[in-house]
């Protein structure tokens, strides 16, 4: 058996740590379809791991493409800037 270099093994980390994001992501976005399989605070946690994930094995990407990461970042101070919003309304 071959020996793994670093860059390898960090490489498949990342594609691991990219399905599981998704497929979290996908678990909670069909919980919203199927009530019985989960409540809110549930699909949150999903979602959010999913994200957190998938954000991690982005992460050299994102460090390639530094317009992208900027775009990323401005959409995500929108996002907060609406749910406090959102929060101080309600």
């Amino acid at each position: 058996m071959k020996k793994r270099t670093d860059a390898e093994l960090f490489r498949e980390l990342r594609i691991i740590s990219l399905i599981f994001g998704m497929a979290m992501i996908v678990v909670a976005v069909v919980t919203i379809f199927m009530e019985s399989l989960g409540d809110y605070w549930y699909r949150l946690v999903l979602i959010t791991m999913g994200f957190l994930l998938i954000s991690y094995s982005s992460q050299k990407w994102l460090q390639e493409h530094p317009k992208v990461r900027v775009v990323i970042m401005w959409i995500l101070v929108a996002l907060m800037l609406l749910g406090v919003l959102a929060f101080l309304c309600s």
